[in-house]
């Protein structure tokens, strides 16, 4: 009977042990452009409709110069923070670290900063563009420096769907 009752609780402590949860992400936003089927409106609010029905929460990086840096966009964003998602930072013109010099990523990270710092939901978390965090000791270490100096988390990514080459398709 102790070895079926020990047995029971190994298994009831495994199976919390195996619980997991799974972070939505949405890098690139918001896209304050129009695609052929829809207005930038109809597919933002399209998204958040579907997070809402499913009761996701969800979080958006901001790329600004997609559009949340102008007077159309702007609406699009707040639509996120009021909807309750968190909102973290994708740099203003989504630069490759690998391609541009330290000083212009860190600069970008700023500038995207002071627009989306406004926001209810604003997080101080930061998603690397092309999930690069540099090519070279000096922006690696320079960047994870920033980072600390900024009170900005890494927003690393565990699971890469590659949509966009799909929208690529689409469009």
């Amino acid at each position: 009977m102790m070895r079926r009752l020990l047995a029971a609780v190994a298994l009831a402590g495994a199976g919390v042990a195996q619980a997991q949860s799974v972070a939505i992400t949405i890098d690139d936003g918001p896209n304050a452009g129009n695609t052929p089927r829809m207005s930038a409106q109809e597919r933002n609010q399209a998204i958040l409709d579907a997070l809402a029905k499913h009761r996701v929460q969800a979080a958006l990086f901001v790329t600004a110069g997609f559009g949340a840096n102008t007077p159309q966009g702007r609406p699009l964003l707040q639509s996120w923070s009021k909807a309750g998602h968190a909102i973290g930072n994708h740099t203003v013109t989504h630069p490759d670290l690998e391609k541009v010099p330290l000083a212009e990523y860190q600069r970008q990270v700023m500038e995207c900063d002071r627009l989306i710092s406004t926001q209810p939901g604003y997080q101080k978390w930061l998603r690397f563009t092309y999930l690069r965090e540099g090519n070279t000791p000096e922006k690696i270490d320079g960047m994870h420096q920033f980072l600390r100096d900024h009170g900005y988390r890494n927003a690393r990514v565990s699971l890469d769907t590659s949509d966009w080459r799909l929208n690529e398709k689409l469009e």
